[in-house]
């Protein structure tokens, strides 16, 4: 049953979920309230984290950067409310996290945008299914990437470089 009379602003993830991009593909919210959750109790500072740049609205994305208030790589709004030379660039450089099968292309983005978390959910396969996973993989075997929190639907990494 859904939370009632609660001030806690998320709790409706506990047993939200929603299609996207189609029915084939169901989102549960739970699986990133688990890694909320962690982040809100384990991040330090204004640590950045990566997470698919696609839409707040229809696509339910931006949901870790939203719900913990960390900075992202690229805001809901910024295209309306910054010159493209500004926002074409760091969007391209968010999908190449999600893209580029060359982990050192991935890593080289990670490194040059400060990035702290990435975090591969339900929502990031679903948006990138051409994306295996292998990059992230290799940058983990490499220790570039630390996993700090999983479940049975997201992993989030940190970037040793960062931390």
């Amino acid at each position: 049953e859904p939370p009632r009379w609660t001030l806690d602003g998320i709790a409706f993830m506990q047993t939200g979920a929603y299609d996207y991009p189609d029915v084939d593909h169901r989102i549960e919210l739970r699986y990133d309230l688990e890694t909320v959750r962690w982040l809100q109790t384990n991040a330090v500072g204004n640590a950045i984290v990566a997470e698919a740049p696609v839409g707040y609205y229809r696509e339910g994305g931006l949901r870790l950067t939203s719900f913990t208030g960390l900075p992202g790589l690229v805001g809901m709004h910024q295209s309306e409310q910054r010159p493209w030379t500004q926002v074409g660039p760091r969007t391209q450089d968010a999908e190449t996290i999600y893209t580029a099968s060359d982990p050192r292309r991935v890593a080289e983005v990670l490194a040059r945008l400060d990035v702290r978390y990435v975090y591969w959910g339900q929502l990031e396969r679903a948006v990138y299914p051409q994306n295996d996973g292998s990059a992230f993989a290799a940058l983990e075997a490499q220790g570039v990437l630390r996993r700090v929190f999983s479940n049975e639907r997201s992993v989030l990494w940190e970037c040793v470089a960062a931390s």
